[in-house]
């Protein structure tokens, strides 16, 4: 202990703590801010999801890493109708469009909500917060899939809607069933946090450039630094594997404390970002 204290003395020493506390906690609250933009972008897309015909494909053969949900939905004019236990055969969720704002229609609790060619004449029950699918019950589902000139698709809810990802299990599906499947694209608020992502990923390397740069004029200036002091080390009786461990262990040392000191900061960094953004 005593000789990490003397060790900690030292100006040089004691600047090269800074710099890599200065250096951790950036790169530290930048994947915290990198986490954050990546989970806003995906809010974006909650209510997007791929779609295709079910044409010949069990709906069990449908299955990827990236594959969130597959459910059945039908065509029916504008609408998009999915089944739910939740509703009675005289009730209905319908979208809510503040969380998808180019809902076809605004509705109100209690209203009704008829298709007159299909002889349905549902009560909202509720405004479903999670995407632009209308709910309804097995049997006003099946009865609507025995209609003439209704469409039965599947839906498939995503886990990460990020292009990369996005394409690869549209690329999946193509190649598996031999089909062209549609994105419904139901994005909404801003788009720009792709671009914040990728600036904090060039600011993240810029980071990691710097501290290799820096970790390795700080090795060699410790080296030649410590080398009168481990010579008296020797003098005093220490044989040199235990003259190697304390130089090591003054390295760990310079190295951990930063780190767990930066790691707070960025937590509290990210906390405080939160509250004022």
């Amino acid at each position: 202990m005593m000789l990490l204290k003397s060790f900690f003395r030292k100006k040089t020493i004691r600047n090269y703590f800074i710099i890599f506390l200065l250096t951790f906690t950036l790169m530290f609250s930048s994947v915290l801010l990198k986490r954050y933009y990546m989970d806003k972008q995906e809010d974006l897309y909650k209510t997007s999801y791929i779609w295709f015909n079910t044409d010949d494909i069990n709906i069990n053969e449908v299955k990827h890493e990236n594959i969130k949900d597959v459910v059945v939905g039908l065509w029916v004019g504008k609408y998009t109708f999915a089944k739910s236990d939740k509703v009675s055969d005289n009730e209905i969720i319908v979208p809510n469009e503040r969380t998808y704002p180019t809902a076809e229609e605004v509705y109100q609790v209690n209203d009704n909500f008829s298709l007159e060619e299909y002889n349905l004449n549902l009560r909202i029950k509720e405004k479903n917060e999670f995407d632009d699918l209308y709910y309804i019950s097995d049997n006003n589902f099946e009865k609507l899939k025995s209609s003439n000139n209704i469409q039965s698709i599947y839906i498939v809810t995503l886990k990460s809607y990020f292009i990369e990802e996005q394409r690869n299990t549209d690329n999946a599906i193509r190649d598996k069933f031999d089909i062209i499947p549609g994105f419904k694209d139901n994005a909404q608020g801003r788009r720009d946090y792709l671009g914040r992502i990728s600036m904090l990923n060039i600011f993240m390397v810029i980071c990691l450039i710097f501290f290799g740069i820096v970790f390795i004029i700080t090795l060699i200036n410790i080296f030649i630094d410590e080398q009168k002091t481990n010579h008296l080390y020797f003098v005093i009786g220490y044989n040199k594997v235990r003259i190697f461990f304390i130089f090591i262990s003054k390295l760990i040392t310079l190295l951990v404390l930063p780190l767990v000191l930066s790691a707070c900061l960025s937590f509290l960094v990210y906390n405080l970002f939160k509250i004022f953004v």
